[in-house]
């Protein structure tokens, strides 16, 4: 089960869903086993109908049924909730003037229960209560309430991904491990779990080993170039708040351009020249990422842009001798 959701964690992470839908679907639908056909018809380890599965590139037909392939699986429900349900749950709650988060337990709940009943139903709920505001209040009363096909069954998801969230985090914790399969996302929550008890000090350098622990991540496949970035976006606001910064610079220019070398040698260039840009974007005078990037221009077939970027690399050395 652990496979199948570091699996799919991974491919949620590359169509640019939120990964904690994939792992509390997998907790609840048919966990470890790849064909379990519902009832009504919907199939996998993501419980997909025929519809959707083929709308988002699934071949289902008499002899195949790809619901029932983990990666593809996954893909499917990655797209359909990034291209659906998240936007009309947010239409919805928008519609009534309820601020949210994205990322609020509450929030992702709501989702669950349109991947499961559907948006339409979710709204029926939603419009019969006609709150004012989210959180674990407006979810007691969904939790009692039916309308159209928001029944029994749909009022109990979200208390069943509860449930087994908690108790796969027991489970996982009992052996000393993790449920974050990215290594910056389990110290960033560690250290937002203790920053109270953290001296400046103490959190620029957690900020620091943090941002590496995001490349190497990066390195390693984990995540995306493009998460990678939006993640050291939101470190560099972090330290930017703290009053000590002994530690150094998260865009430490060697770091950035050490990166830029590895994603070159791993072939992939278009990472690696986006890396090396946003360091030349902080660092102007760093004459190594204008040599590595002059590298991946070379690579690339851009003869001129290569040289562009060799003799300014050239020019900078000259000045610093």
């Amino acid at each position: 089960m652990l496979d199948c959701i570091d699996k799919s964690v991974e491919i949620f992470i590359d169509n640019g869903t939120d990964p904690w839908y994939a792992q509390s679907i997998l907790l609840i639908e048919s966990p470890g086993r790849h064909k379990a056909k519902s009832y009504v018809g919907a199939n996998g380890p993501f419980q997909l109908m025929r519809d959707v599965a083929v709308h988002y590139g699934l071949r289902v037909n008499k002899k195949m049924d790809e619901r029932t392939n983990l990666s593809r699986s996954a893909m499917a429900a990655a797209k359909l909730l990034k291209n659906s349900f998240i936007p009309k749950v947010k239409e919805l709650l928008e519609s009534k003037g309820i601020a949210y988060n994205e990322t609020d337990l509450w929030f992702r709940l709501l989702v669950l229960h349109a991947y499961h009943a559907g948006p339409g139903n979710v709204a029926c709920v939603i419009n019969q209560l006609n709150p004012t505001e989210g959180g674990v209040e407006l979810f007691k009363q969904i939790w009692k309430t039916e309308c159209g096909g928001f029944k029994n069954e749909s009022q109990n998801y979200s208390q069943i991904a509860l449930a087994n969230i908690l108790l796969f985090d027991e489970f996982v914790n009992k052996f000393n491990d993790t449920v974050y399969t990215i290594e910056g996302d389990r110290l960033f929550a560690e250290l937002k779990r203790n920053k109270l008890i953290y001296s400046d000090d103490k959190i620029a350098a957690e900020l620091t080993a943090i941002n590496k622990a995001y490349g190497t991540d990066l390195i390693d496949g984990t995540i995306t170039t493009d998460y990678f970035l939006n993640k050291t976006k939101t470190l560099n606001k972090e330290i930017a708040l703290v009053k000590s910064q002994k530690n150094g610079n998260l865009y430490e220019s060697t770091h950035f351009t050490a990166l830029g070398s590895h994603l070159m040698r791993k072939g992939k260039l278009a990472d690696a020249e986006k890396i090396l840009k946003l360091n030349i974007e902080k660092f102007p005078n760093c004459f190594a990422s204008y040599d590595s990037l002059s590298r991946v221009f070379k690579l690339q077939g851009k003869k001129v842009l290569a040289e562009q970027y060799q003799q300014k690399s050239r020019a900078i050395r000259t000045n610093l001798n």
